[in-house]
């Protein structure tokens, strides 16, 4: 199972057409990820009455869900923010919060959990993206 969140639609492009694109930006978990938990518990809070048309492609989400997917994403990212050791230098800066934290989410960290953080912050990062944009979200629920 994947979950994965969409600035743009994916399933209308081909993959040379996704990821040559700087602009397309997509995020989410699943059994590959060892995230499925905690994805499915984003969609179970944020939007509930969507899960009936699971497995889906390309589902637009409204401004609405999608602040709801970016909270329960905030919701995921805090807890592994605390007790961090602060970074002087990082692979990665992400405003989170009106926070900038320099994560290292190379092999040998500090902060055991930064990767999982920078892999949370992509979908909270999407949401604020797209509600800055004024357009819609896509959520793909789907056996691949």
């Amino acid at each position: 199972m994947r979950i994965v969140f969409w600035n743009t639609k994916k399933y209308d492009k081909t993959i040379d057409e996704l990821i040559n694109n700087p602009r397309h930006r997509g995020g989410g978990g699943g059994d590959d990820t060892n995230t499925k938990e905690e994805y499915w518990l984003v969609l179970k809070n944020a939007v509930p009455d969507k899960i009936a048309l699971f497995p889906v492609k390309d589902l637009p989400l409204n401004p609405e869900e999608i602040k709801r997917v970016q909270t329960e994403m905030a919701k995921l990212i805090r807890p592994l923010l605390e007790n961090r050791v602060p970074l002087k230098t990082g692979s990665e800066i992400i405003d989170f919060e009106g926070e900038k934290i320099k994560l290292n989410t190379l092999r040998g960290s500090k902060n055991k959990n930064d990767f999982t953080v920078s892999f949370y912050y992509r979908v909270y990062d999407i949401c604020r993206e797209c509600l800055l944009e004024n357009k819609p979200m896509y959520l793909s629920v789907t056996e691949e």
